[in-house]
This record gives C-alpha cells, sequence and structure tokens, in this order.
C-alpha cells in the first residue's frame, strides 16, 4: 500500500479494527432486537418445521420392535416379545413407530398401506428401520420386498 492509501487506512479506524468491531456489535444488537418479533410474527412455523428436518424420529406415543424374517416379524420387546406377527394397538390420534430390525442378510421393510407409511429397505442382518404415523384406521404391516407378505411376513394393526 502507498503511503496516502495507508494513512486513510488508519484514520477511518479500518487498520486498527475499530469500524468492523462497531458493525458487529450493532447487528449483534438488531438481531437480539428482532428475534422475538420473528418468532411472534409466523417464525415459530418455520422453526418448528426446520426442528422437524433436523430430526426425522419425532417422539412417539407407542413404539414397537420387531426383528424381520422371511416366515414372520418377532416381537422383541414388551408384550410382544417372542411373538410371530404380533397384533399391535394404538388409539385414534396417537403416533406410532415401528422400529425392524434385519434378523437375516436379505432384504426386509415394513408397510401400513392404510396409513400410507413405508419405511426404507434394509438389506443386511443387524441393520434397522422405523416408520412413524399418526394411528387413524385398523390395517395390516407387512413386508413390500417381493412375495415376502405371501411367504409370512404379515401381521395387524388394530385401533383400541
Amino acid at each position: 500500500m502507498n503511503r496516502e492509501r495507508q494513512r486513510l487506512f488508519n484514520s477511518t479506524g479500518y487498520g486498527r479494527g475499530r469500524l468492523g468491531a462497531h458493525l458487529f456489535v450493532v447487528a449483534v444488537i438488531a438481531v437480539a432486537i428482532a428475534f422475538p418479533f420473528l418468532v411472534t410474527a409466523g417464525g415459530t412455523q418455520e422453526l418448528e418445521a426446520q426442528e422437524a428436518e433436523s430430526n426425522p424420529n419425532p417422539s412417539a406415543d407407542r413404539e414397537y420392535a420387531l426383528e424381520a424374517f422371511l416366515n414372520g416379524y418377532v416381537g422383541l420387546e414388551g408384550e410382544i416379545e417372542g411373538q410371530t406377527n404380533p397384533v399391535l394397538t394404538a388409539r385414534a390420534g396417537e403416533t406410532v413407530r415401528i422400529t425392524i430390525v434385519n434378523g437375516e442378510s436379505m432384504p426386509h421393510d415394513i408397510v401400513l398401506e392404510q396409513h400410507g407409511a413405508s419405511s426404507e429397505v434394509v438389506n443386511s442382518r443387524g441393520s434397522e428401520t422405523s416408520v412413524t404415523f399418526t394411528a387413524e384406521t385398523d390395517d395390516y404391516y407387512f413386508c413390500s420386498v417381493g412375495s415376502h407378505r405371501q411367504a409370512g411376513m404379515e401381521g395387524e394393526f388394530r385401533i383400541e
């Protein structure tokens, strides 16, 4: 930098970082003042949407865990432990999460057609996936891979 530019640079405060610090403080104050208004002026919907995106597994009122085999789903815990294709229940309006753990090295998933809910396909033994939905009506849960449903991978979901 030539001497004249250096003198101008230093005299405006840029050289000593004063202006940058002042602008930073003003920006922080402006955000602090505006934040409550953003939240009350519809910003909560945006925050909730961002929260939902960052948490694809919202809390559930009912949770079930099943191990997936070609001859059926086996309950892993609670009242359904050890049962093949147990009847799963919930009250209308409850959020339900069903997690499946692949018990073998063939692909499986879980689908509830009436609820429009389906999980990803898990391909390897021990891998897991889940489906979360709002209980609305009686339904069946099943594996949609190949002829797995016909081989025995189907159970009832009932509204209590």
